[in-house]
Parts: C-alpha cells; structure tokens; sequence
C-alpha cells in the first residue's frame, strides 16, 4: 500500500470519527496503520450503560395507578360486595362461598380473590358500609329532655330507615345469633350506643367499655326492643301489633331517660 493511499485512509477514519461525535482524532500520519483499528478510532458499536434508579431518585407511579384503574377497581369490589351482600340475606353467610359470589357477581374466582382473600373480609366492608348510615339515624335521638311525641316521631323514622337498609341489618342479626364475627359486631355495638348519646349522656356513657353494667345492660335492650319492633312492624305494616310495638319502645326510651335525669 502506497503511503500517499495511506495517508487518504487516515483521513476518511478522522472524518468518521467526527460524524458519529467521538472525541478522538487522528493527527499523527506517522503512526503505523495497526494501531488504528476502525473499532477503536470511531467507535461505532459503544454502547452506553443504563442509569438503575437509585433509592434516592424519586419513584414514578406505576401506568396502572390512574384515576381510570382505581374507578374499576373500585366498580370491581362494588359488584363483589353487592353480589356477596344479597347471598348472604338469601342464603345465609355461613353457607355462602367464593365461588358463588363470584357466579352472582358475573366476575372470575381470581378476580374475587384479588379483591378479598375471604367471604370475612368482604362481611367486614358490608357491615362498615352499613355503620355511618345507623350512626346518622340513631344521633337523631332527640335530647336531652325529648318528649313521648317526639320520640314517636324519631321511631318511625328509624323503622323508614330499617326498611331501606333490611338486608345488611338481618345479616348482622342472624351474626349476632350465631355469635359469628364477634369483635366487629362489638364495634358496631359501641357505634351505635355512641350514636344515641350524640344529645343523650346515657347512651354515652353505656358505650364506653367501663360503663356500669346495668347502665350498658339496659342501652343494650333498648337498642335490640328498637330492631325487634322494627322487624316486626315491618314484616306487616298493616298490623296493629307491629304499631304497637313502635309505641311501646318510643315509651321505654322515653322512661330511660327521664329516670336517668333524676
């Protein structure tokens, strides 16, 4: 190879190296052509390392948590409770199982446990579902001093509101008779009696866990006559026996509480 072709060669590998932004050059024409491998002056084939997030770098969130992906998620579990919540009515909770929830909800048995891991945890959210609905209706117990016409009025709204929410309130009862989830109903329980003592310091004071046991005994009968008479009337509003009973817990409440004020 003539020195003058040499020479040419050495050139077009600098201009290479230009075009693809290496910093090298080649300046030295005297240098012998082996020490400048074409790989080495322009170096086409480097590749560059990938920056690894560190735990310092802020996390981006994944693509799947957006507000689209939490709708479904939260229509998913929705379906999934309403499906479990009519089951649990009809066929009672102890007989229920994943698998039929998941056949009334229309989803995949994997999809219902990707939700819930039990038919406990789903129970969980029907009940807490079920809990600040009874908490607004009972804090409309009138107070401090209500009158026998006034306590008549609030009943009949509770059993209005006991008429709406049937199905989770005789899921509850048929727990407490079985004494089945022991520790959510206690928790409903001191709710509730919180929740009739919003304008009524008995009833606040029967919900705590260190009340007079006669004090929470008697809250808590009052609490079950409410839902009994309730039941009853409901089951025939036409009965005068169902009436009868409204009256009769509008007139033991109102004896709690004016024996409370002496």
């Amino acid at each position: 190879m003539t020195s003058k072709y040499k020479k040419l060669l050495r050139i077009g590998q600098s201009r290479l190296c230009l075009l693809h932004g290496s910093a090298e050059s080649i300046t030295d024409d005297t240098r012998p052509m082996q020490q400048f491998p074409f790989s080495q002056g322009c170096n086409l084939r480097k590749t560059q390392t990938p920056t690894v997030p560190t735990s310092s770098q802020p996390q981006l969130p994944t693509k799947y948590n957006t507000p689209l992906r939490q709708a479904q998620r939260d229509l998913t579990r929705s379906r999934i409770r309403s499906a479990a919540r009519t089951l649990f009515y009809e066929s009672h909770y102890d007989s229920t199982t994943m698998d039929e929830i998941a056949l009334a909800a229309g989803l995949r048995r994997s999809t219902v446990y990707l939700h819930y891991k039990d038919k406990a945890e789903i129970l969980t959210e029907v009940i807490a579902e079920y809990a600040p609905k009874a908490r607004n209706i009972l804090a409309m117990l009138p107070g401090p001093r209500p009158s026998l016409q006034q306590l008549n009025m609030w009943v009949r709204k509770v059993a209005g509101f006991v008429a709406k929410e049937l199905v989770p309130l005789s899921i509850i009862l048929e727990l407490r008779r079985t004494n089945q989830d022991i520790d959510a109903l206690e928790k409903l329980t001191r709710e509730l009696l919180s929740a009739l003592g919003q304008n009524n310091p008995p009833f606040r004071e029967a919900s705590h866990e260190d009340a007079s046991p006669m004090l929470r005994a008697r809250g808590l009968m009052l609490l079950q006559e409410l839902t009994y008479a309730c039941e009853i009337h409901l089951s025939d509003t036409g009965d005068a026996r169902g009436k009868a009973l409204l009256k009769v817990a509008a007139e033991d409440f109102c004896v709690f509480l004016s024996n409370q004020r002496e």
